[in-house]
């Protein structure tokens, strides 16, 4: 059995969710010749206060900057 755990910010919804279940579990069925129910995925929430990237908390990023963020994070990042 494989686990993958996505790691977000809160904000996405059950739909991007279902949206990202095939392709990745489709990667990983493809790289490792596994069956589909041989892979797990967890998405587990961070609020802006628990995540950072380049000495800066999410939380401490200024709007303007906030779509910088979006571009080089593939997590839906809340506003």
């Amino acid at each position: 059995m494989l686990s993958i755990t996505i790691h977000q910010s809160p904000g996405c919804t059950v739909d991007h969710r279902r949206l990202l279940m095939k392709p990745i579990t489709e990667a990983f069925l493809d790289a490792y010749e596994l069956p589909p129910e041989a892979v797990t995925l967890f998405f587990q929430d961070y609020e802006d206060d628990m995540w950072g990237k380049g000495e800066l908390l999410k939380l401490t990023i200024s709007s303007s900057r906030d779509v910088a963020w979006r571009f080089n994070n593939i997590a839906c990042l809340s506003t």
